[in-house]
């Protein structure tokens, strides 16, 4: 590892140590090793719709650690159709990774040394006990 990417590493470190939220990653039913440490994020998408007009769309990201997505002890990359779990307060919000109109795909590496993905997601469900 470069100085640079190990610099980016440790600076990425530090935030999500302060910023982070904890998330559960689930496929299907199947959920990670772990809860996981994750840096919340959002994207603003924009495309045009078949009459010229613009359709805006925003999600809400997680920056996490690739090394951090394990499932039965693999690493795993994200997919359409998985889920993420953050509860906040006495309310846990339900999204599922995606991006609007099913292009590209719904997850990008955030460094060159590829140790860091933001996972775009949408609101599904959200329960208040």
């Amino acid at each position: 590892m470069t100085p640079f990417a190990a610099a980016i590493q440790s600076a990425f470190g530090a935030v999500q140590q302060s910023a982070g939220v904890s998330i559960v990653y689930t496929r299907g039913s199947t959920p990670l090793d772990a809860p996981i440490l994750a840096v919340p994020g959002q994207t603003l998408f924009q495309f045009n719709d078949q009459d010229g007009g613009v359709i805006e769309y925003q999600s809400r990201d997680y920056i996490v650690s690739v090394s951090d997505l394990r499932m039965s002890g693999n690493l795993i990359l994200p997919q359409r159709g998985d889920y993420i779990a953050e509860t906040q307060g006495n309310t846990t919000f339900t999204y599922e990774v995606s991006r609007p109109e099913g292009i590209d795909t719904p997850w990008r590496y955030c460094d060159v040394a590829r140790t860091r993905v933001r996972i775009h997601t949408k609101l599904k469900s959200q329960v208040s006990t």
